[in-house]
């Protein structure tokens, strides 16, 4: 019982560090954002891989992907898709390992 006890007074604790905590990082003020400059229209690379068979709405999917993942200007230069077979070997194995064996 005593064992019991001590857990959750120090789980209290640890609970009230990590409040005081959050409580502190919360009452710093954000640094306003730097204003981005505004993208480059799509370069020449967009006709080439609309010719590879890739559609323009996977490029533009791919485009905005790139700009929320990297915060300052970027360029795509090209857009290929895969030759090899990892990607879908990779997608089996995750499923596969998924399911529970029997």
């Amino acid at each position: 019982m005593l064992g019991f006890v001590f857990v959750i007074v120090v789980l209290a604790i640890l609970a009230g560090v990590t409040q005081a905590v959050g409580f502190i990082f919360s009452m710093k003020k954000p640094a306003a954002p730097k204003p981005v400059a505004a993208a480059a229209p799509a370069p020449a690379a967009a006709a080439p891989a609309a010719s590879e068979g890739i559609s323009p709405e996977v490029v533009a999917v791919i485009a905005a992907a790139v700009h929320t993942t990297l915060e300052h200007p970027h360029r795509i230069l090209s857009i290929r898709p895969s030759a090899d077979r990892y990607w879908a070997a990779e997608g089996r194995r995750e499923i596969f390992r998924s399911h529970k064996v029997r």
